[in-house]
């Protein structure tokens, strides 16, 4: 029995890659549909890792066959013609089966996974992982549902930067642009992104490259599909820790589940989980900080290697975006103000500024080496759009823009001026 029901979610973690797969039905009469699947490696990745934690966790074949459903998902792959309906299961379907199969398992056993599954939500030791674990599944949906739009926007620039230093070593992207390296994961024609060539007469990207080199192994080992499962496991790391932060601060369990939510479900963060821009990975590199000041602020100690995380974060956001060097520096100079005032001061100044410092050193040196300038509104050219004069309408926007407006877009962020006050 066990066996089986390691068999039947070998089968589900299978049909988890088909269903991240799209098709299109076309006109040609040799070819009645084509499919786009994710690479083949994830196939066996996805059966084992399923089948495995089934036998792990002693899954009976009597809760387990719910799991079958999930074949249904194959139905539209068949290498073969098949009936018109079979093609329904492909697509935004795919959520309402895998629901199915979720309510199907637990109804099986209620009174053994609904305490296990409460305990588990409530224990602080448990809950980060498992918010983790909810943000990453819902961020793969999302980027399932939205296959056919994305990337779009900035998005292929930044993997044009990666595909530089991939392919060439360098940040130069025109001759990127110029054979199409771009045409694996975005389709029509992608100009290069810049406002202002570098002293050397070369284009240099407008954008900053922190993410563009982040997603750099896993865009070499998987392409694109790649590069958005590092980014999803970077946001479901953020949430976590933003979990036991908003925990450290409430003691509330629900608070933090409720802090967690407005966040990460809600817009614009979520629709940023599964794009290749900075702001979602970026959502990482500010919590550890975060999480170090909370835990002053609680009188809990402080580890060297803790620190020395907190100081690589603070190193890492300028390189994401250049706005980010701001927050890094707010939240640096009120760690170094809490720090000094603790025994053996300079060696905790030590183990958090030290990887900032040769950073910062570095940042402005890459602006100058390509700009001839330090200043990092260089590759902003005559733009004036990030003007120190533009805050005050900007941060009204920001706010209230009907477009791009916080509140406007996710009301539930007005909650956040309580805390404020």
């Amino acid at each position: 029995m066990r066996i089986g029901a390691s068999v039947l979610a070998a089968l589900s973690g299978a049909s988890a890659w088909v269903s991240l797969g799209t098709q299109a039905v076309t006109t040609d009469a040799a070819v009645s549909r084509i499919a786009a699947l994710p690479p083949i490696w994830l196939l066996p990745f996805f059966a084992l890792i399923a089948g495995g934690a089934a036998w792990a966790a002693g899954l009976s074949l009597a809760r387990a066959w719910p799991l079958a459903l999930s074949g249904l998902l194959w139905l539209p792959y068949l290498p073969w013609d098949v009936p018109a309906a079979f093609l329904i299961w492909q697509g935004p379907i795919a959520i309402v089966v895998w629901l199915a199969i979720a309510a199907g398992v637990l109804a099986r056993s209620p009174n053994e996974w609904w305490p296990l599954l409460d305990r588990a939500a409530r224990d602080p030791r448990m809950a980060p992982w498992l918010v983790g674990a909810f943000v990453a599944v819902s961020a793969l949906a999302g980027f399932n549902a939205l296959r056919g739009v994305i990337p779009n926007g900035d998005e292929p620039h930044y993997l044009a930067v990666t595909q530089s230093i991939l392919l060439d070593g360098d940040l130069r992207i025109e001759n990127n642009h110029t054979r199409g390296d771009y045409l694996s994961y975005f389709a029509g024609r992608l100009r290069p992104d810049y406002l202002q060539r570098g002293d050397d007469g070369e284009i240099y990207s407008v954008h900053a490259p922190g993410v563009s080199v982040m997603v750099l192994p896993a865009f070499a080992v998987a392409g694109y599909g790649g590069a958005v499962a590092l980014l999803i496991a970077a946001v479901a790391l953020a949430a976590a820790l933003t979990w036991h932060v908003a925990w450290l601060i409430s003691a509330s369990v629900v608070g933090a589940w409720v802090g967690c939510a407005a966040v990460f479900l809600t817009t614009p963060f979520f629709f940023h989980e599964f794009a290749v821009y900075p702001d979602a990975p970026s959502a990482a590199l500010v919590m550890v900080p975060v999480w170090l000041l909370v835990r002053l602020e609680k009188g809990l100690a402080l580890s060297r290697s803790s620190l020395w995380a907190g100081g690589v974060s603070l190193a890492a956001l300028p390189w994401f975006h250049t706005r980010f060097a701001v927050i890094a520096a707010v939240l640096g100079s009120v760690l170094l103000l809490r720090l000094v005032r603790l025994a053996g001061a300079w060696r905790h100044l030590v183990a958090l500024f030290a990887v900032p410092m040769l950073a910062a050193v570095a940042w402005f040196s890459y602006f100058w080496m390509i700009w001839g300038t330090v200043s990092p509104t260089a590759p902003y050219g005559a733009q004036t759009n990030s003007a120190i004069a533009n805050i005050g309408r900007g941060a009204v926007g920001l706010l209230i823009d009907q477009q791009f407006g916080l509140i406007a877009t996710a009301p539930i962020y007005a909650v956040a001026g309580a805390g404020l006050v």
